[in-house]
């Protein structure tokens, strides 16, 4: 039998919590000031700084480009998370609740990261089969990325995402262990007469364990391709705007396939506390240092910020901005041209 989890009977089978007071729920959970507050802190930075990358993206300059219109899709669906698994969980971690304190706030905002992290990841991967084909087929990279063709491709995430948190029950975060668990009566004792669903959750499991193999040999195919196209060469040269935005595709992937690989080990064996905050940490980083390495290392992003924000809040360099521009956007197309 196939559930719907965006329902109130699947919340009110899988976060059942009315066998206890809220009193004894709140005695259940462990303050941790100094976890929340960084949970917090990193979230609201994360926010920040992806604002002015979603703003150029959203440029036509850039949107008409295929690998633009999957990082934005993948920032827009990042700061959405961020809300939830930075900024929720350090208030969570920081007051000591667990899942049954907030028990319908946990289910929403557990269904909407589960989806998240499923269509973010998702893009990640098509992101990175993206930048490869592009890099080494052009004109099979335009052929099928070309215009709406992206749109088509980012349907699948998108609709992958939907599905995975409809048909897989959510997590709840806990200060036991400053993460989320499927189980949202971790690490409590539940009365014998209390029947105790499967909190097995095989989508997110399956998933991750998709993500973290078919991601590794993406990235094997890309050396081997790399390693025929420059065998007689002595030096390897990703340099220009195609190999910045490959490395850019990598590093954030890089940190989905760790963060997907602690996830589903802590779900279902032992694992240090140490370990599980870093796991969650890494949950948070993959949502938002995609904010950190767009300003860092997208030279495009960074011009149009410079050309379209700065001047706005600094009028006296208005005129060397304004008489910049057409050659800075002249750059930015010649720079990507053929993407």
């Amino acid at each position: 039998m196939v559930r719907n989890f965006i329902s109130s009977e699947s919340y009110e089978i899988y976060f059942n919590c009315s066998f206890y007071s809220q009193e004894r729920w709140w005695n259940e959970g462990r303050p941790n000031h100094y976890i929340g507050v960084f949970y917090i802190v990193i979230g609201v930075l994360f926010e920040i700084l992806y604002i002015p990358s979603i703003f150029a993206m959203m440029k036509k300059e850039l949107y008409r480009l295929s690998c633009y219109k999957i990082m934005l899709f993948i920032g827009i669906i990042d700061m959405i998370v961020l809300l939830i698994n930075a900024i929720f969980s350090g208030y969570q971690a920081f007051v000591g609740s667990v899942t049954c304190n907030y028990p319908l706030l946990n289910y929403i905002s557990g269904v909407i990261a589960l989806a998240g992290w499923i269509m973010t990841s998702s893009a990640c991967l098509l992101l990175s089969i993206n930048r490869i084909i592009d890099m080494f087929n052009p004109w099979l990279s335009k052929f099928l990325f070309h215009g709406y063709k992206t749109y088509l491709w980012l349907m699948i995430p998108f609709i992958y995402g939907l599905l995975g948190c409809t048909l897989s029950n959510p997590p709840g975060f806990t200060s036991k262990k400053l993460a989320w668990f499927y189980d949202p009566h971790f690490g409590t004792s539940i009365p014998p007469d209390f029947i105790i669903p499967s909190y097995i959750n095989l989508v997110q499991v399956i998933h991750n364990l998709l993500v973290t193999s078919v991601m590794s040999i993406v990235y094997i195919v890309f050396c081997f391709m790399v390693a025929l196209k420059y065998k007689n060469s002595s030096r390897i040269k990703l340099t220009g705007a195609k190999g910045s935005l490959f490395i850019q595709s990598f590093i954030i992937c890089f940190t989905s396939f760790v963060a997907a690989a602690i996830n589903v080990y802590m779900q279902y064996f032992t694992t240090p506390d140490s370990i599980v905050i870093i796991g969650h940490f890494l949950w948070i980083f993959t949502h938002g240092f995609t904010s950190v390495i767009l300003l860092v290392l997208n030279k495009s992003i960074l011009r149009i910020i410079r050309i379209n924000l700065v001047s706005k809040f600094f009028p006296s360099h208005k005129t060397s901005f304004i008489s910049g521009t057409k050659k800075d956007h002249v750059n930015i197309r010649k720079r990507n041209e053929g993407f």
